[in-house]
């Protein structure tokens, strides 16, 4: 357990340091603590001038469950105009604290996210709200598995789904069959991502389509 002190210097460095790798460390080392001193040194470093100092601040923030001052504080960041990065990370966050107004203010920003770099803030939007555990989240996730969506998305819904699939199998048998499609899918991105969302799932009933896919790759 860390003392006042070591928090203090931890800290003052995350606010002061002059490279970001160094604060992105004390920001995770802080996150990990879970204590109220630490949590106030990251709130205080939400503003902090590097992007990726930020995004690691933001991910750090995401340890505190049920936090008021860190959901609040993620949710200022989700309105960051320096780095899609950061906005991404905010959004992953606020669905891990498991706030209990997480899911709703996560659905309401997907319908309007703004475009980015990869469909990077898409992405942290949905890892975000499948971070709540809501059984609502499935529904979501499987109209971004469909044809026409960016495979950047696709390819991370197998294990949004594997993971919620898991969680409320007996209320959604359909995933199995979802995850063996994904596991055959025409883009080589989202056959890979499937093939490790099956050890999520942890369901030997999808082994005969991991074996046909071996057997294509093969020939």
């Amino acid at each position: 357990k860390a003392t006042p002190k070591a928090v203090k210097a931890l800290g003052e460095a995350l606010l002061e340091d002059e490279f970001w790798g160094t604060q992105a460390e004390i920001a995770k080392v802080l996150g990990s603590l879970k204590s109220e001193s630490a949590l106030e040194w990251l709130l205080k470093a939400t503003s902090v001038k590097s992007t990726k100092a930020r995004t690691a601040v933001a991910r750090a923030l995401g340890q505190f469950f049920k936090n008021d001052k860190a959901f609040e504080a993620l949710t200022k960041l989700l309105e960051d105009q320096e780095s899609y990065f950061v906005v991404s990370a905010a959004a992953n966050s606020i669905g891990k604290t498991q706030h209990d107004d997480a899911f709703e203010i996560l659905s309401k920003f997907l319908k309007n996210c703004p475009s980015s770099w990869h469909d990077i803030i898409e992405i942290g939007c949905l890892q975000g709200l499948a971070a709540t555990e809501k059984e609502e989240v499935i529904d979501i996730a499987k109209q971004y598995l469909k044809l026409g969506t960016s495979d950047w998305i696709r390819r991370n819904i197998p294990g949004i789904l594997a993971t919620l699939g898991k969680r409320y199998k007996k209320d959604h048998p359909e995933i199995r069959s979802i995850l063996e499609n994904s596991i055959l899918d025409k883009s080589y991105r989202v056959q890979q991502f499937s093939i490790s969302a099956t050890s999520k799932y942890e369901d030997a009933s999808l082994i005969p389509a991991l074996s046909k896919l071996a057997e294509r790759a093969a020939e």
